[in-house]
């Protein structure tokens, strides 16, 4: 497999929940890999857990090329987001998705979200698992009406010492969002 045995993907129910990669218990049955990828395609991940490890709990915003599900860690108890894009890739595409996932676990600063995990769903979906954070999007606070002109500068700020970080990895950032 092209990341290594971690990701080969295994489907398992555990009564209404679903490990859709990893290694199943011997108390759980493995569901054929037709109904696999036809669970994982729905486009529903919420009650299922993937990467063995985190249960997908809500789904928190969608775009052109993935959904964000808020998601718990069910080893370490705790929360996490997890992006899931829209399509399956091809093995060149999940190198390049590997790699971009590798290069931003690099960056540690506070105007960036920290990557922590990556993994592929058994219908070859991708998947990042990041940081979870609480607290409104800007589009939200936009959605608001006129920031003051120190509001939006602090945003700004905020925003270039991200990037910054970013660039100074050497990391070109090309997708701003979802």
């Amino acid at each position: 497999m092209l990341f290594g045995p971690q990701l080969q993907s295994i489907g398992c129910r555990i009564g209404s929940k679903f490990l859709v990669d990893g290694a199943c218990t011997p108390a759980v049955t493995t569901l054929p890999r037709s109904e696999q990828v036809a669970v994982a395609a729905q486009g529903d991940l919420i009650g299922m857990v993937i990467g063995e490890r985190y249960e997908i709990q809500e789904r928190l915003s969608a775009g052109g090329l993935g959904v964000v599900y808020k998601a718990r860690h069910i080893v370490l108890d705790s929360p996490v987001a997890v992006k899931v894009l829209l399509k399956p890739q091809d093995p060149e595409a999940q190198r390049r998705f590997l790699q971009a996932a590798k290069l931003a676990s690099l960056i540690r600063h506070p105007n960036t979200v920290y990557i922590s995990d990556f993994g592929l769903l058994p219908d070859g979906r991708s998947y990042l698992v990041m940081e979870f954070l609480q607290g409104p999007t800007l589009s939200r606070v936009l959605s608001g009406g006129r920031l003051s002109v120190a509001r939006a500068c602090q945003i700004a700020r905020q925003i270039a010492d991200g990037l910054a970080a970013v660039h100074h990895k050497g990391i070109v950032h090309r997708e701003h969002g979802l």
